[in-house]
């Protein structure tokens, strides 16, 4: 009688779970960017390693920065990127509030020049699903890499919206091996989004 009971019990959990997450906004679909399609974000960070303005662009099917550098650091999200080392920090679509994964890339740090191959296991916050940054709500994802005797340790939140196909808003904090104060701070917020209007026939 227990176990049918807890069967019945995962049952309404699980349709619970699918209603809930129907009436947020759940799944999210990939998005589909536009052509000429411009995000503009600013960084910063307490050490001055990676501020900054970031201007990223959709053309022709991929994406231009002004700014190489920043737009391809592990320590700032942006749009959905699939780079060369297949780093995806949204986990792929869609977005469900079930949504994690594990990625790995090759990272080399910007202070002791030191590269390693790290994993950074993400995922949706379970506590705060959906969140809200200025007038966006978006989707709330939890990133954390682990780091070793001799790279930094990583931890970070960042707002995926799907009304503009980006983070809105992310924060990382970066500690020095056996440090349990962040060394550094890098936050990344979107300033401007802009679609190009066709031109009307005259």
């Amino acid at each position: 009688m227990t176990m049918k009971k807890n069967i019945v019990a995962f049952l309404f959990f699980c349709v619970s779970l699918s209603m809930w997450a129907e009436a947020n906004g759940f799944p999210v679909a990939a998005p589909q960017y536009k052509e000429g399609e411009r995000w503009v974000y600013d960084v910063t960070s307490k050490s001055g390693l990676f501020a900054g303005r970031l201007q990223i662009t959709y053309r022709n099917g991929e994406f231009e920065a002004d700014e190489p550098n920043l737009f391809s650091s592990p320590n700032i999200v942006t749009v959905h990127l699939v780079s060369k080392e297949e780093r995806k920090w949204f986990c792929g679509f869609p977005i469900t509030p079930e949504t994690k994964c594990s990625v790995r890339y090759y990272h080399v740090s910007a202070v002791t020049k030191y590269g390693t191959w790290r994993t950074a296991e993400i995922g949706v916050n379970k506590e705060e699903p959906l969140k809200k940054f200025g007038r966006f709500e978006g989707v709330n994802f939890k990133r954390a890499d682990p780091g070793d005797r001799r790279s930094a340790s990583v931890e970070a939140t960042y707002i995926y919206s799907p009304s503009v196909g980006s983070a809105v808003f992310s924060e990382i904090k970066i500690y020095a091996p056996g440090s349990t104060n962040p060394d550094d701070i890098v936050t990344t917020t979107l300033q401007e989004h802009n679609i190009p209007q066709p031109i009307a026939p005259r």
